[in-house]
């Protein structure tokens, strides 16, 4: 890979991560966050536009439309892992607050059965 083709893959990964931030608000990543996420993307919109036969011709134009839409399935799919996570640890959250309510329940009703234990010797 020379340095002209070097420039244009990183132009064209930053166009497209900075489009596919624009479009779907919220999930940007900053400009080197963006122009990796627009390459991943391009790699990603060429293999997934190669197993639908989907052909959009070749130039600049049509390697930006397909960075953005590889780019857009990227950034789905970080939502989708970043809710599973979230989603798990709250569960987690749930289930750890549950054992803490629990545990407190058993040790203060063990404390008013050896209370009423007492006033009854």
């Amino acid at each position: 890979m020379d340095l002209n083709t070097l420039v244009v893959v990183l132009i064209v990964g930053a166009i497209a991560g900075w489009l596919a931030g624009e479009l779907r608000r919220g999930y940007g990543f900053g400009l080197l966050g963006n122009i990796i996420v627009g390459i991943l993307g391009g790699f990603l919109g060429n293999w997934l536009f190669g197993v639908l036969g989907i052909h959009l011709g070749s130039g600049l134009l049509s390697s930006i439309i397909t960075s953005v839409v590889g780019a857009l399935v990227l950034l789905f799919l970080i939502g989708l892992v970043k809710r599973l996570i979230l989603q798990f640890r709250f569960h987690h959250k749930i289930k750890d607050y549950i054992y803490i309510y629990y545990n407190a329940l058993i040790q203060c009703s063990y404390s008013l059965l050896h209370r009423s234990a007492l006033i009854f010797v």
